[in-house]
Formats: C-alpha cells, sequence, structure tokens
C-alpha cells in the first residue's frame, strides 16, 4: 500500500496526511526512546538513593549498638553480674551479626575485616582485661567504625560518580539519537515535499510549453494526484483550443489578406488611370481627391504587406540560428533607408562591439529593420540615430536611440502588442500599421530573446532587443 501511494498517490488529502504519518514516525520513537531513557534514569537514580540511605543507617546503627556496648561491658566491670555478662555477650552476637549483614551487602570488606578482629578481641579480653588495655580494644572499634563510615561514605561517593558517568552517558546517546532523528525528518520531509513538487513542476513545464506555443507538450504523466491529473487535462485541452484559434487566426489573416490584394489592385489601377487623365481632364479639386486615394492605397497595400509578413512571422516553427557577421547585414539595412534618412537629413552611428554573433539571419535582419524604420519615423529631422551592438551579462544586446519624443512608462509594456499605438502621435507625419515594434518582439522571443524600452543618457527614446549567447 505505502508503495502505491508513494508511486500513484490517489489525491492530495492522502498524499498530505501520509507525508504527515511518514514524518511523524522518527519524531514518534524519539519519543519513545526518550520516555525510555527517563524512566531507567529515573530507576536507577530511587535504586541508588535507597542503597545510600539503607547504607548510612546500618553504618550509624552499628555505631550506635557499638556505643550500648561500650556502655553494658563497662556496667558488668563495675557490678560484676553475670546477667550484665550474658546481656553484653548476647549484645555482641547481635553487633556481630549486623556487622556480617551489612558487609555482606555492601562492599566494605577491609574496613569489615579490621572492625570484625577488633570485636572478637574485646569479646576474649572484656572480662578480666586491665583497665587500659580495654581501652585500647574500644579505641581500635571506634577506628574501625571511623574507617567503615569513611569507606561508606566513599562508595556512596563512587556511586554517585557512576551514576553521572551513566546519565552522561545517556544523555550523550540521546543526543546522537536526536540528531539521526532529526536527519531522517528533513529526509522524511525532503522526500515528501519531492512528492508534492513533482507534479507542481510537471504543471509548470506544460504552462510553460503552452506559453512558448511549442509544438510538441511534455508527455502527461499518470503519477499525479488526481486534483493535479484534472488540471493537467484541462490545460492540455486549453492548448488544444489555442492552437485551433491560432491556426483559425492564421489563416483568416492569410485568406483575407490575399482577398484584399485583388481588389485593391483594381483600385490601384482605376486610380493610376485616373491620374493619367486617360479618362478624361481632372479639375483640381478631382486631382486633389484623386490624391487622397492614391495616399489611402499605398497606405493600405502597405498595411496587407505587413499582415502577411507578420502572419509569415507567426507560422515560423523554429529559428535557424547560425554564426554570421553582423556588419554587412547592419550595412545591408543601412542602405535600404539610406534615401529616407536623406530626406530626413539624419544619419546612422554605428557601435558594433561584438563581431560574429549566432543569430537567426532572416529574424535578426527583420529585427534591424523594423527598429531603424520606427526610429527613422519618430526622430527629428536633423538628428542621429545609434545602433549599438555588444555582449553583456552572458546576452547579446542591440539598442536603437534616437531623439525625438519621450515615451510615457505607462505604454512601454504594451508598445510591443500587435496594432498598439500611443494616443498621442509622437510624430504627426507617421501613420503606421502598430505591427513594427510587435513584429521585433515575436521574431526575439522565436530566438528566446526579448525586446523593450530603456533609458538612454545621450537619447531620448531606446529600444533594446536582447537574445541568449550561444556558442560561436
Amino acid at each position: 500500500m505505502i508503495r502505491e501511494i508513494l508511486l500513484r498517490p490517489g489525491s492530495i488529502r492522502q498524499l498530505i496526511f501520509f507525508s504527515f504519518v511518514v514524518a511523524m514516525i522518527p519524531l514518534a520513537l524519539l519519543l519513545w526512546s526518550s520516555q525510555n531513557t527517563l524512566s531507567k534514569v529515573g530507576e536507577i537514580a530511587v535504586t541508588e538513593a535507597q542503597m545510600a540511605v539503607a547504607q548510612v543507617r546500618s553504618v550509624e546503627q552499628i555505631r550506635a549498638m557499638s556505643i550500648d556496648n561500650e556502655r553494658l561491658i563497662r556496667q558488668y566491670r563495675i557490678l560484676k553480674k553475670s546477667e550484665q555478662q550474658q546481656l553484653a555477650d548476647n549484645y555482641m552476637a547481635l553487633f556481630a551479626e549486623k556487622l556480617v549483614e551489612l558487609c555482606e551487602r555492601d562492599s566494605l570488606n577491609s574496613a569489615c575485616d579490621e572492625l570484625k578482629l577488633a570485636v572478637d578481641q574485646l569479646y576474649n579480653v572484656y572480662i578480666d582485661a586491665p583497665e587500659h588495655e580495654l581501652d585500647k580494644h574500644l579505641q581500635a572499634i571506634n577506628a574501625a567504625l571511623n574507617k567503615l563510615s569513611t569507606n561508606s561514605d566513599e562508595l556512596i561517593d563512587q556511586r554517585i560518580i557512576q551514576q553521572q558517568a551513566y546519565v552522561k552517558s545517556m544523555q550523550d546517546r540521546q543526543v546522537w539519537l536526536v540528531s539521526i532523528m532529526v536527519i531522517l525528518t528533513l529526509i522524511v520531509i525532503f522526500f515528501n515535499t519531492r512528492l508534492l513538487a513533482k507534479p507542481i513542476e510537471r504543471l509548470d513545464n506544460l504552462i510553460r510549453a503552452i506559453a512558448n506555443q511549442e509544438k510538441q507538450l511534455p508527455i502527461q504523466s499518470s503519477l499525479n494526484p488526481k486534483e493535479f491529473q484534472s488540471l493537467d487535462n484541462k490545460l492540455r485541452w486549453l492548448a488544444d483550443r489555442l492552437n485551433q484559434l491560432e491556426d483559425l487566426r492564421h489563416s483568416m489573416l492569410r485568406h483575407a489578406s490575399h482577398e484584399l490584394k485583388t481588389p485593391l489592385a483594381s483600385i490601384k489601377e482605376g486610380c493610376s488611370l485616373l491620374t493619367d487623365e486617360v479618362v478624361g481632364d481632372l479639375t483640381d479639386k478631382q486631382r486633389e481627391v484623386l490624391e487622397l486615394l492614391n495616399t489611402s492605397v499605398v497606405r493600405l497595400n502597405q498595411l496587407i504587406t505587413e499582415l502577411l509578413d507578420y502572419n509569415r512571422l507567426l507560422e515560423q516553427a523554429k529559428p535557424e540560428i547560425k554564426t554570421i557577421v553582423a556588419e554587412p547585414i547592419l550595412n545591408e539595412v543601412v542602405s535600404e533607408n539610406a534615401l529616407l534618412l536623406e530626406q530626413n537629413k539624419q544619419s546612422i552611428e554605428l557601435r558594433l562591439e561584438a563581431d560574429k554573433i549566432s543569430v537567426d539571419p532572416m529574424l535578426f535582419r527583420r529585427i534591424l529593420d523594423n527598429l531603424l524604420s520606427n526610429a527613422v519615423a519618430h526622430s527629428e529631422t536633423d538628428s542621429v540615430i545609434t545602433i549599438k551592438l555588444y555582449r553583456q551579462h552572458n546576452q547579446l544586446h542591440l539598442d536603437v536611440a534616437n531623439k525625438g519624443q519621450q515615451i510615457d512608462p505607462a505604454h512601454h509594456e504594451k508598445l510591443f502588442e500587435p496594432f498598439y499605438r500611443i494616443n498621442h502621435i509622437r510624430n504627426d507625419k507617421v501613420s503606421g500599421s502598430g505591427l513594427g515594434l510587435s513584429i521585433v518582439a515575436d521574431c526575439a522571443r522565436l530566438m528566446h530573446g526579448n525586446a523593450r524600452v530603456v533609458s538612454d543618457s545621450e537619447m531620448d527614446v531606446c529600444i533594446r532587443v536582447s537574445l541568449p549567447l550561444e556558442s560561436i
């Protein structure tokens, strides 16, 4: 079941619940181990405390019995009664039993042996020994008792040190266990996060593929939770609908443009015949009207040509990247616009810092042609247009800048949309279709780049096209 959940999670809720349970397993083990360790330490502490208390009590009891025994012996030596002797003998026997019991329970062999020897010697001489000899034996018993008490305290201290060492070892073990469990928990959390992140990553790749209009979408995975699977299906359906609408748009543009060319050619031919006065002489008013018709026909013909060009651009599947020398293409584009530049008294300043570039030659030429046409159309008369080609931050940059009316930042993003034109015309003499900068942006996008308006310290308007550097 666990393997099935890992490989084919039924839902996000099931996956999250399973991830939570798995992540809690190391924590539960850690809690169990900590509880077990605390229980052991508590049991050891209680046992050691009980043993220490019992040992101290036994030593103090033996010391008290030694004092009572000394009192009975001295009473007997004064009274010389047989009852006193019997009482002293019995008490000394009881003292010996307690001493044997203490010595068998605790490791006090050396002090116990000395005390036993001193008690045996006192038992043999206490009846008729001289007073000074009796005092000597009693002092030996007191010295042995002091040694026994000292050894008992040392034994308790030694047990305390051993207990502290044991607790320290348990703490070290617990630290290692906590570290291991934390690492295991982090590994489990990371693995569970990957289980959640992988379907999101697949959806992100799918969305990127749809946004980039890729023909081949990523392979659909059956390992996603059902919520992600449903979203994946909807995105693929949306991609199919977008492709259908895009194909329909291309077809409509293509057919509409071709259908418009035939009547437009007839209108153009008729205007030409009227201009040449083939059907009769024209008045000044008629010539004025005819001039407006000819101008409109030229503009309409240009618009249809740009629409066809834009449609062909959108239908281009994949750019063909080649390594070329940039200067000849730049010079050729400038030469084609030389007459218009001369009419407007404009000049071109080329700044080529990148000689060989890796681009699609046709797309790059379209970018240059449209940027230069846009700059010429919107530049001031008797001004300089700069074209700069350079590499920076692993990108190839093409800057085309001119003097003229500055563009409001509010229009920067929309300026590259098809047919978008600023409400106030930057140059009253210019009336374009609004496709030029859109073609620039689409050409850059096909080469995985972008186009944008940037600021220039020397010029009023600067359009920058950035392309990724390819291996040369």
